[in-house]
């Protein structure tokens, strides 16, 4: 926190030097039961700020409870704080960090149906809240002289005896040491057809989001730390098709990061 202070410090004699008529300055919520020291040093800026010799408006924001949110998803730590003078100004209901943590969990709960991968999307992270919001990526192109619903047809014959476009062996390793650990690592099937489904199973993956004739998104079976979806897409060209091909990891939260909207206050 010092060195923010310090910063405070200079920023403000900067200000007035350069004659600077008022510092608005965009500070966070703080109740008093605040433990996170990230919390405490935006206080304690607006404070160094209020000490130098330039006017200053302060602005203190919450944080918005829900998907995309950064403060969010990154936030481990809950607090309560007293909301009953800002009841008597508001005439709507008022809920905690927790009931509406609460909240948005049963709303992403509820199916939605997607046509392709949508960043934070329930669905691609294993229908766990205990899985990250944003996922790593791992992305790689192709470009082909084909028609997009050649490209299409390859697409769509993924897995079973068909194998994988690039490194079946591996994958054979990877699903090797999945059934050794009890998962359906060694189950080759797919549907006869060529014309996928949601919710098909090919080998290990579940068909979870399909575009037709564009976009084919499978989601990892196997045993992982985590949620992993593999996307395919073929997009047409003035000369051909470009084949994207996208890995995406949800990584599992650690123990003491989880977020647990029914824990009792502490």
């Amino acid at each position: 926190m010092a060195l923010e202070i310090e910063a405070a410090k200079n920023f403000a004699d900067a200000a007035a030097e350069a004659r600077v008529r008022r510092i608005v300055y965009l500070g966070g919520l703080v109740p008093e039961s605040a433990r996170s020291q990230h919390i405490l040093a935006r206080k304690r800026i607006g404070e160094t700020l209020r000490e130098g010799r330039v006017p200053v408006t302060e602005i203190r924001a919450g944080i918005v409870v829900g998907p995309g949110s950064a403060a969010f998803e990154v936030m481990r730590e809950t607090y309560t704080g007293d909301d009953r003078e800002l009841q008597n100004l508001i005439p709507q209901t008022l809920i905690d960090y927790r009931q509406a943590t609460r909240k948005l969990f049963e709303s992403e709960r509820r199916q939605v149906q997607y046509t392709r991968w949508v960043e934070g999307g329930l669905n691609f992270r294993g229908q766990d809240h205990d899985h990250t919001y944003y996922a790593k990526q791992a992305p790689a192109t192709a470009h082909c002289n084909a028609r997009p619903e050649e490209v299409w047809r390859i697409i769509c014959g993924v897995g079973g005896q068909n194998r994988y476009f690039f490194a079946s062996l591996l994958w054979r390793i990877r699903e090797a040491i999945d059934w050794m650990l009890g998962g359906p690592g060694m189950r080759y099937q797919r549907p006869d057809r060529n014309d996928l489904q949601i919710g098909d199973i090919i080998d290990s993956w579940r068909v979870i989001a399909l575009e037709p004739g564009r976009c084919l998104t499978l989601t990892f079976g196997m045993k992982a730390p985590g949620a992993g979806v593999l996307e395919f897409e073929a997009v047409p060209g003035e000369h051909g098709t470009a084949v994207r091909a996208i890995g995406r990891h949800a990584e599992a939260l650690q123990a003491g990061n989880r977020p647990n909207p029914n824990a009792d206050n502490q």
